[in-house]
């Protein structure tokens, strides 16, 4: 018995049918451009299961943006200060958008969490929109459309540079 058992594990492997749970995981997102300013950069944050954890042990924490310097900041109750989690980061024009991004991470696997912050000035060419997608890999391949967006509400019609990082939030959900 434990013979068969051997012969057919060794058999499966190099179907990849025991591979499944260990596959990176391409992300297909559609957006929609004429929320964004025409000029603007989209930038894809991808927090892999890991940093997400790391940003549930700081929940304590807020970390502030500087939209003229695009400085970001960690504030927190305790005195110390964790370290922000380095998530993927893609960089897209907003013509881009024209057709689905195709995203392959290389930080999330399948059967891992995971938590898309996706940003980019607004069209008013002064504040910034996002919207957040998480959730667990279940396929090798995730589509992600219809996204809940929203938008920060600065009253600042004279900036109009855009900032070189991007606000995301930590910890909570969408």
């Amino acid at each position: 018995m434990l013979k068969i058992f051997l012969i057919v594990f060794l058999l499966l492997i190099p179907f990849g049918l025991l591979e499944a749970a260990s596959e990176p995981v391409t992300f297909i997102i559609q957006i929609t451009s004429d929320i964004f300013d025409p000029e603007t950069r989209i930038q894809i944050r991808v927090f892999n299961q890991d940093q997400l954890k790391e940003f549930q042990d700081s929940s304590g924490c807020t970390l502030s943006f500087d939209p003229m310097t695009g400085a970001e900041q960690l504030h927190c109750q305790s005195e110390s200060l964790p370290e922000l989690p380095s998530p993927e980061e893609f960089i897209f024009p907003v013509q881009d958008l024209l057709l689905p991004l195709v995203l392959p991470s290389r930080s999330i696997l399948s059967g891992q969490q995971y938590r898309l912050v996706i940003s980019g000035r607004h069209r008013d060419g002064c504040n910034t929109t996002l919207a957040t997608a998480q959730g667990v890999a279940d396929t090798s391949r995730i589509e992600l459309s219809d996204f809940e967006w929203s938008s920060t509400g600065l009253d600042c019609p004279e900036i109009n540079s855009e900032p070189d990082r991007e606000p995301f939030p930590i910890g909570g959900s969408k």
